[in-house]
C-alpha cells in the first residue's frame, strides 16, 4: 500500500516520470543508493516522497536566490544606487556650480554695490567737507558781521548819546538866549524901503536891530527877530549886516508894491513882420511905471516884467532893449504869424537888432 502511494506521489512530483513507466513496478534505481538498507518505514516514505534530485534542484534554486539576494540584488542596488547617486551627484554638482555662480554674480554685484558706494563716500566726504568749508567762511563772515554790527550800534548809541547831549544842551542854550533876548527886549528900528525896485514888484527894505546889549551876539540874534511890513510877518530877515557894531536886517519884499509893478505898452506902429524872416511877427513895448530911480536896475525890471498883447501872454519878453529917445527900456517879442514872408508889402519894417 505504502509502495503503491509512493510510487504515485513520485510521478505526481516528478514530470520525467510521467513520461516513463521504467520505474513504475519498483522503486528509482538510485534508491539504495541513497537509502540506508536497515532504515525504517517512516524513513523510507520520506525518502520516497522527496527524492535526491528534487531537493538538490530545490537547494540550488534556493541557493541562487540566496546568492541573488545576498550579492546580486545588494550588488544591482548599490549599482543602481550608485547610478541614482552619481544623477543626482551630477545634478548637485551642477546645482552647486549655479549657485556658485550666482553666488559669484551678486558677490560682483556687491563688489560694484560696495565700490559704488565708497566712491560716493569718497564724494559726499569732498562735498560736505567742501560745504563745510563754505559754512565755516560763512560762519567767520557772519561773525564779523555781528561784530560789525554790534560795533556800529556801539557806535550809533555813543554817537545818539552825543546827539542827545548835544541837542539838550543847545536846547538849554536856547531857552537861556531867548530868555535874554525876552529881556533885552529886541525889536527893529528905521524900517525904511530903498529907492529903486529890485525887480518886477519886488523891493528892499532894511531896518536897525534895537535894544541889543553889548555882550550880546548880535549877528545871532538878528536872524531871530521878526518884523512886520505891510501886514505880512517875517519870521528872519534875508540877510544880516554889522556895520561899525550896529546890527542891520535886509528883506525883499514882493507884496503891495505898486510902484515896482512895471508893465509894456505896445502901440500899432511898433507892431511889424520881421524883415528877412518869414511868418515871424516882432512886437516891441515901452517900459511903463518905470521911474528914474530905478535905472540902476532897469534890466532886471524889464526881465521879469510880464508881456501881454493880443491873444499872447508871456512871463517875460524874449529880450530887453535900451532904445534912444522917447522909447528908453523896451522889450521885444517875436511870434508866429503866417500872413509874414519874404515878399511882404508892409511899409512897417524894422530891421532884426
Amino acid at each position: 500500500m505504502y509502495a503503491h502511494r509512493s510510487a504515485r506521489d513520485h510521478t505526481e512530483r516528478d514530470p520525467l516520470l510521467s513520461q516513463d513507466n521504467r520505474y513504475a513496478s519498483g522503486p528509482p534505481p538510485y534508491a539504495p543508493l541513497l537509502a540506508p538498507a536497515n532504515t525504517s518505514e517512516a524513513q523510507e516514505h520520506a525518502y520516497e516522497s522527496d527524492p535526491p534530485k528534487t531537493r538538490t534542484g530545490r537547494t540550488f534554486i534556493y541557493t541562487l536566490i540566496v546568492i541573488f539576494l545576498v550579492f546580486i540584488l545588494p550588488l544591482g542596488a548599490s549599482f543602481l544606487g550608485y547610478s541614482l547617486g552619481t544623477d543626482n551627484l551630477e545634478a548637485e554638482r551642477q546645482g552647486i556650480a549655479r549657485r556658485d555662480r550666482e553666488l559669484d554674480d551678486r558677490e560682483n554685484h556687491l563688489n560694484q554695490v560696495n565700490a559704488t558706494l565708497i566712491e560716493d563716500n569718497r564724494l559726499w566726504n569732498i562735498r560736505r567737507s567742501n560745504e563745510q568749508t563754505r559754512l565755516d567762511r560763512l560762519s567767520a563772515r557772519l561773525n564779523d558781521w555781528e561784530r560789525s554790527l554790534n560795533q556800529e550800534s556801539e557806535n550809533i548809541r555813543l554817537e545818539r548819546k552825543h546827539w542827545n547831549e548835544e541837542r539838550e544842551k543847545k536846547e538849554e542854550e536856547e531857552r537861556q538866549d531867548k530868555a535874554k533876548r525876552e529881556k533885552a527886549g529886541l525889536h527893529w528900528i528905521d524900517l525904511e524901503p530903498e529907492e529903486a525896485c529890485l525887480s518886477y514888484g519886488k523891493r528892499k527894505y532894511r531896518a536897525q536891530l534895537s535894544h541889543l546889549p553889548s555882550d550880546a551876539p548880535g549877528m545871532t540874534w538878528c536872524w531871530t527877530v521878526p518884523v512886520t511890513i505891510h501886514g505880512v510877518d517875517y519870521s528872519t530877515p534875508d540877510r544880516c549886516e554889522n556895520l561899525n557894531g550896529e546890527i542891520y536886517g535886509e528883506w525883499t519884499v514882493a507884496q503891495n508894491e505898486p510902484s515896482c509893478q512895471t508893465y509894456f505898452d505896445i502901440q500899432d506902429h511898433e507892431e511889424t513882420c520881421v524883415h528877412g524872416v518869414t511868418n515871424r511877427r516882432r512886437f516891441v513895448g515901452k517900459l511903463e511905471n518905470f521911474h528914474e530911480k530905478d535905472w540902476p536896475n532897469w534890466s532886471e525890471m524889464c526881465e521879469t516884467t510880464p508881456f501881454s498883447v493880443h491873444q499872447w501872454n508871456f512871463e517875460r519878453a524874449h529880450r530887453c532893449e535900451l532904445w534912444p529917445g522917447a522909447m528908453g527900456a523896451v522889450g521885444i517879442i517875436e511870434v508866429y504869424d503866417g500872413t509874414c514872408g519874404l515878399g511882404s508889402s508892409e511899409s512897417k519894417v524894422l530891421e532884426i537888432a
